[in-house]
């Protein structure tokens, strides 16, 4: 767009992205009766990750640094996922009954070091400073910003699941409770949140045709969504913000029509996600 081809936009050598990932799953499943089922999973994962980029450079006169930034972070969760199904058959009927238990926690921690008197240049030539000629290109590395940030989440729901002839329907409940805490090395300031929400979740369908080569059926559901920010998504300048990590609320709309097959399964719906709350401190839309 700027006239700029890859033999001019030059980077910074040496500058490069790790990341190293350890997961750790197990999951126990317990037939209890010829009814009922409880299966129990739980999930580790540590990500380490070092990042650096930032390469920014505009086309002459004007002139520019190397726009270079760096960010350390380690990111621990972990996910405990209790699950009880217990389903009763008479005649046509068929009633399925469902619920959960979550327990998610974890930690982010981030290091962000600072950068002052970057190198300066004017292109085309981006390889000779014009200013602080001496310095490294990516600036005189200073003290770092450092996060740390705790997440603790627990979930439970209950749904019940109705199957009679060619109609289903479903409806559930969900709780989430959260807390976290988020501290940084360059403000006293010390952001804690706690809150919780009840989302309520209702669908059905009804089986239109059935034929040799499969069935048409019709369905539609509404649901309430509640779900905690992650921190890595909520970044400003390599540091975590914390009125951004505020939960969304949203109201999701599905309806259409699938045909399950034998060997073809196509389904047409339109699907609709309006944010309650959306933020508008940083995002570029609701």
């Amino acid at each position: 767009m700027c006239g700029i081809t890859r033999l001019h936009n030059f980077g910074i050598p040496g500058v490069r992205i790790e990341g190293v990932l350890h997961s750790f799953t197990g999951k126990v499943d317990s037939q209890l009766t010829n009814k009922m089922f409880l299966t129990n999973s739980f999930n580790f994962n540590r990500y380490n990750r070092l990042f650096q980029g930032g390469i920014t450079i505009v086309p002459p006169p004007a002139a520019v640094t190397k726009g270079y930034s760096e960010n350390f972070t380690r990111q621990d969760s972990y996910l405990n996922d209790t699950l009880f199904q217990w389903t009763e058959n008479r005649g046509a009927l068929r009633n399925t009954f469902t619920a959960g238990l979550t327990v998610d926690w974890g930690n982010f921690d981030q290091a962000s070091p600072t950068f002052t008197a970057a190198p300066t240049y004017r292109g085309p030539n981006y390889n000779v400073p014009v200013t602080n000629v001496n310095n490294d290109p990516r600036g005189i590395r200073g003290a770092a910003v450092t996060t740390f940030y705790t997440q603790n989440v627990l979930s439970y729901f209950a749904q019940n699941s109705l199957v009679w002839k060619r109609v289903s329907i479903l409806a559930g409940l969900r709780r989430d409770d959260f807390e976290q805490v988020l501290t940084r090395t360059d403000t006293r300031v010390r952001a804690a949140n706690e809150a919780g929400r009840w989302s309520p979740r209702i669908g059905g369908d009804v089986t239109v045709g059935t034929g040799e080569s499969g069935a048409m059926v019709v369905f539609a559901n509404y649901a309430r969504g509640f779900r905690p920010q992650l921190p890595g998504l909520n970044v400003q300048n390599n540091v975590v913000i914390p009125q951004l990590l505020r939960p969304e609320l949203t109201s999701n709309t599905e309806g259409g029509l699938r045909f399950q097959g034998r060997v073809l399964n196509v389904q047409a719906s339109v699907f609709n996600m309006r944010k309650l709350d959306g933020q508008r401190s940083f995002r570029a839309g609701p």
